[in-house]
């Protein structure tokens, strides 16, 4: 322990040391091979680096401590892959730590700096050879010397310029070169002259030296961001650009000049222009750096967080912001509201111009780092890299999804209990020169919330590729303890060899049920990997106490009406109370409890009574009659609420009621509105029509352009599913001639836009029909329900490996197809409404035809459970030997495939299947008959040769082939009378040319052709020539059968 005393009647004491800060140093990374290391270096000057590095091995950290005693300059530079590339957006961060001095005006201080000084890791700020140290933190020229001079400016008199003489360096000359910086200076250099001083520091009415600090001690008495008041004077973050001219301001009334009689006259008193922030909170003018006695060790370490935007294209100004006490050492982020401590986080924004980097052409990499400096007090200041953009660029943050509710949640959003949550944390490689590997997610549980399995698991971690697909998923079974730890497995990375660039660990919970509503708040998690470490908030938002509200849901048909005066008026509903926030959580309720207020044509709401069943359950049922409401002839709008006996309203459900004379009345059973397709066929919505005093219907009403009278059926169609909505209008011509009719309004599968056919989706389709009648009276309004399962159809051929000789014209492709997965074999479909969808390989979108399976009379196949067809496409059609630019054909090899799958009028599609074609480019094929005979003969004591009976049609084909055709015989063999007996004789073969005579029992050529030909060849044989049957004398009567095998080959050997 040691004791600083500021005044004699103040004391504060430190209970630590600058190594306990030291020791208990945030997370952060080891410099490796990406920072100059410059224990016991030297600068190029021959003065000494004062840089240390600190190891916390227990958190594999490395501390860079600049300055540790009076009178040091450090520098830590960025070196090898680690770059600054001034073309890409990028985020670093780092954490600093200014010292112990309970004094804020300590002579020390630190800069983060970007250069490209030809000096690369030995830059530095320099006087006559040697480095610089206070007020310069290392980076600034010195105005310390009273022939301190910025040059290019001719002073009182006409006296000479300095110029360049090295022994008058310009103050802008000893700076870093072709560099960018922020201070973070403890100590202010104004000469200790207050604000009142100057008649509040208006510099204009400065006429002589005695008004301005002393020289070298000036640098901070010019007021900030170059304006007229200067209002703070206190430790400050500034920005500009160290080798610059303008960044340095001459106030000496009689500054260094040449003289002729003894040289250099004059006495130098710089300031400096500091460009502060102006993005809110603290501008950078009251900056708290060092560490007072109340603090603690770990209060000691300040977060600083830069964010980098490239220059527009064709612009040479970029943007960089710097916050500083972003956030606290824990990693959560700091409050722009916490005054107990003093002023903490502090914006700004700089329009840094590259120009003053003096880049060569091509050139985007610079080097950064920091430089410190100290004066006659030893000051530690120390510096933790936290991430490295140009190792990994990488982004994460929080998100959180109602699935329940299906949004993504905003920062003071509501959700409902019971909600599901999923809670994301997301992690995104940009680009870098390593790996993002090692990765830990670590994050506390949310309050409020119950963590929960979904399959078995609590979450997943997917891992996406560059494209932003998914690639891998990993399980999350166990959570642990809070906060939890998550480790992924996959480096993620921008190199197109491997697949993962994106991380997203995704949890599962429910929110709870609570009694008030009830905050989550925001929580601090931290992606920790290899060269990035990052923390992030999730957004807080509000569970809402858990409220059930009444909704009414009217009875069918209900909400439009059109009724005779003598008729019955029906308004009715179902009441429940719904859980706020969802569809189908409902809570049970005494009928009795529920009131129902009714409103006639927007006059004020009266109560009709309750509900009136005397039970508890979750629904209740009103009917309100014409009785209770008294409605005259006229249109009518009928409010109706249902009010809880806790004070809860529904929203108001509004009923139109056309009270007439006479009505046209419609009806359906409850069978003919509730419909379920089982088939690919038209849907018939049917009813009965009348009017209400059973007048007689006009049949067949005249038609003129003048007068287009004709009865019409109405209908409104809503998919609940797609959402697809449509109206139509069907013209009907066999309603009227008595005075109750039948109708029929027509619904197709399909997509189509004419207002004259209706179409229906998959899914369920609710249609509100109406009749018109030719004098234009509208019927009351009926809701159908039509439901359209999603059946898919199923599509699986035979054989999907086709072969196709190179003669064939058409190709042809063997389907099946049901819409049957079971055993109830009860969907039926026609195939005039399934549509081939067929594609082959590079052909784009499919294309689409109908299938062609006809019944026997060419006819649409109707009521079809399943069906067996084929299709039949041209080689063109299918992609097949295709036509190149020149006219020339190309051969397709085999592999070529065909993807093709069935489309039905619902737009419901099967499964893809692929056809694989394989070529045979020649071939021989023959083409025969499976039943041959020999003539009828009687038994004989002769031998005789019995003649082939009736045409024995037999060919070779070719394609681009000869051929060899030869063939042997079996035994023939008796079926009766006597079986089993093997005939005396044998199939022989006569040559038609030479008129031999061979035995068949082995091979026998028969036909044969040399030529490399395409077309067929018919194996013709004279009566006595050919295959003949040779019987011997006396051979048994019977009926004999025999077999003959082919044997073709395409080429002569």
């Amino acid at each position: 322990m040691f004791l600083y005393f500021d005044k004699p009647e103040e004391a504060q004491a430190f209970v630590y040391s600058d190594q306990s800060v030291l020791d208990v140093a945030p997370g952060g990374l080891p410099l490796g091979d990406y920072f100059t290391r410059n224990e016991g270096k030297t600068f190029s000057t021959g003065d000494t680096n004062s840089a240390v590095v600190h190891n916390i091995s227990s958190k594999n950290v490395d501390a860079v401590q600049l300055t540790s005693g009076s009178n040091q300059t450090g520098a830590v530079w960025s070196t090898g892959k680690n770059y600054f590339d001034v073309t890409k957006k990028q985020t670093m961060s780092m954490w600093m730590y200014f010292g112990l001095n309970p004094d804020k005006d300590n002579m020390a201080g630190m800069a983060f700096v970007l250069q490209n000084d030809p000096r690369g890791n030995n830059a530095i700020s320099t006087y006559n050879g040697h480095v610089n140290s206070g007020e310069t933190l290392g980076v600034w020229g010195s105005e310390g010397k009273r022939t301190s001079s910025i040059g290019s400016t001719t002073y009182f008199g006409g006296l000479e310029d300095l110029g360049d003489d090295p022994l008058y360096q310009t103050t802008q000359k000893q700076a870093i070169q072709n560099s960018f910086a922020i201070e973070f200076d403890s100590k202010v250099n104004n000469g200790g002259l207050g604000k009142g001083t100057f008649n509040n520091w208006k510099y204009a009415d400065v006429q002589t030296n005695d008004m301005v600090p002393s020289n070298g001690d000036g640098f901070d008495w010019w007021p900030y961001n170059d304006a007229e008041n200067n209002s703070l004077s206190h430790p400050h973050i500034a920005w500009n650009y160290p080798a610059v001219k303008d960044t340095y301001r001459q106030v000496g009334v009689n500054p260094p000049h040449k003289t002729f009689l003894v040289g250099v006259s004059g006495t130098s008193i710089l300031s400096m222009k500091h460009n502060l922030g102006s993005d809110g909170g603290h501008n950078g003018a009251d900056a708290e750096l060092t560490v007072n006695g109340n603090d603690m060790p770990t209060d000691g370490w300040r977060h600083l967080t830069i964010e980098y935007t490239p220059p527009d294209e064709g612009s040479t100004i970029g943007q960089l912001t710097y916050k500083y006490r972003d956030k606290n050492y824990d990693g959560t982020p700091t409050d722009p509201d916490d005054k107990i401590k003093g002023p903490k986080e502090i914006f700004a924004t700089a329009n840094i111009d590259l120009k003053n980097f003096h880049l060569d052409p091509g050139q985007t990499k610079i080097q950064y780092g920091f430089t410190a400096a100290t004066g006659g007090t030893p000051i530690t200041n120390a510096v933790i890299f936290e991430s490295i953009p140009s190792l990994v660029n990488a982004t994460s943050d929080a998100q959180i999804f109602d699935t329940t509710a299906v949004k993504k949640l905003l920062p003071g959003d509501t959700v409902a209990g019971q909600d599901d949550l999923n809670i994301q944390y997301n992690l995104n490689y940009i680009d870098g020169e390593e790996d993002l590997s090692n990765i830990t997610l670590t994050a506390p549980k949310l309050s409020n919330v119950t963590y929960q399995k979904i399959d078995g698991h609590y979450g997943e971690v997917n891992y996406y590729d560059d494209n932003d697909k998914l690639a891998d998923t990993e399980y999350i079974d166990d959570l642990g303890d809070d906060p939890y730890s998550i480790k992924l497995s996959k480096p993620l990375n921008d190199d197109s060899d491997d697949i993962y660039r994106n991380a997203k660990v995704v949890l599962h919970a429910q929110a709870n049920e609570v009694k008030e509503d009830t905050l989550v708040a925001e929580t601090t998690a931290k992606y920790d990997g290899d060269f990035y470490k990052d923390n992030f908030q999730t957004p807080k938002f509000t569970i809402k106490k858990t409220t059930y509200v009444p909704t009414i849901t009217p009875d069918e048909g209900t909400q439009n009406q059109t009724v005779p005066i003598d008729g019955q008026i029906s308004i009715g509903g179902t009441v429940t109370r719904v859980k706020q926030g969802s569809k189908d959580e409902l809570s049970e309720f005494k009928d009795t409890d529920m009131s129902i207020y009714v409103n006639i044509d927007n006059t004020t709401y009266q109560p009709i009574g309750t509900l009136q069943d005397d039970d508890i359950s979750t629904s209740g049922h009103f009917t309100i009659a014409n009785d209770k409401m008294g409605l005259d002839i006229k249109e009518h709008t009928i409010a109706v609420r249902a009010m809880y006996s806790d004070g809860e309203m529904s929203e108001e459900v509004v009923y139109k009621v056309n009270v007439v004379k006479v009505a046209l009345m419609i009806h359906a059973t409850d069978n003919q509105k509730s419909i379920k397709v089982k088939d690919l066929d038209n849907v018939l919505l049917d009813g009965t029509v009348a009017y209400s005093n059973n007048q007689l219907m006009e049949e067949n009403p005249p038609q003129t352009p003048e007068d287009n009278r004709h009865w019409n059926v109405h209908m409104v169609i809503n998919n609940l599913d797609d959402g697809f909505h449509m109206e139509a209008t069907q013209m009907k011509t066999d309603i009227g001639g008595s005075t109750t009719d039948t109708y029929s309004g027509k619904l197709a599968p399909g997509f189509g836009t004419s207002d004259k056919q209706a179409y229906i989706h998959t899914g369920v389709n609710v249609i509100d029909l109406s009749v018109v009648d030719p004098d234009g009276m509208v019927s009351n309004t009926l809701t159908y329900t039509v439901t359209v399962p999603k059946r898919n159809p199923i599509l699986s051929p035979d054989n999907q490996t086709i072969e196709v000789v190179n003669g064939d014209d058409m190709i042809e492709l063997p389907a099946h197809v049901t819409y049957n997965d079971d055993e109830a074999n009860d969907y039926k479909f026609n195939t005039g409404r399934l549509q081939w969808m067929m594609s082959y390989e590079g052909s784009g979108d499919p294309q689409a035809s109908f299938i062609q399976a006809r019944d026997s009379d060419g006819k649409i196949i109707n009521d079809a459970s399943e069906l067996d067809f084929v299709q039949k496409y041209s080689k063109d059609k299918l992609g097949i030997d295709p036509v190149d630019a020149d006219g020339n054909k190309t051969e397709t090899k085999n592999g070529h495939t065909v993807d093709v799958y069935l489309r039905d009028g619902y737009g419901r599609e099967s499964n893809k299947i692929t056809y694989t074609f394989n070529f045979v480019r020649r071939s021989a094929i023959l083409k025969y008959s499976d039943d041959y005979a020999f003539e009828t003969i009687n038994q004989s004591p002769e031998e005789r040769m019995v003649r082939r009976k009736g045409e024995w049609h037999l060919s070779v084909d070719t394609v681009d082939s000869g051929y060899i055709l030869s063939a042997e015989a079996g035994d023939m063999v008796s079926t009766a009378p006597v079986p089993k007996i093997n005939l005396a004789g044998q199939m022989v073969y006569v040559d038609p040319n030479s008129g031999n005579l061979k035995t068949m029992d082995n091979l026998v050529r028969l036909a044969s052709d040399s030529d490399i030909t395409s077309g067929s060849h018919p194996i013709d044989w004279d009566d006595n020539n050919g295959i003949l049957l040779q019987v011997d004398a006396n051979a048994q009567a019977g009926n004999y059968q025999g077999s003959i095998s082919w044997n073709l080959t395409e080429s002569i050997k």
